[in-house]
């Protein structure tokens, strides 16, 4: 697997509100620090009750955030997309 661009990173997070305020060199430093997951299609990534070990920016795909219902099995509650609406000042969901 080829090692992540530095450049895709710190523009991905240019790109989170979290950061955005961040200046390029700074943003450069952010990016040398992260360690870049791929995760399957309906891989989890976290489950309720886990600790925190991270913080997450995803730079593409969509992530299916679901809960346990009544039954036990995963219900969906929302999809977050990669994009980022300058104009609504939110992640895209669909």
């Amino acid at each position: 697997m080829a090692a992540p661009d530095r450049s895709d990173s710190a523009t991905a997070l240019a790109h989170t509100p979290l950061f955005a305020q961040l200046g390029r060199l700074d943003l450069a430093r952010l990016a040398g620090e992260l360690e870049e997951l791929h995760f399957q299609s309906g891989q989890a990534i976290v489950q309720e009750g886990d600790g925190a070990d991270g913080f997450y920016v995803m730079k593409a795909g969509r992530i299916v955030v679901a809960a346990g219902g009544a039954s036990g099995a995963l219900e969906p509650l929302t999809t977050l997309g990669s994009s980022w609406s300058p104009s609504s000042g939110s992640w895209c969901s669909s």
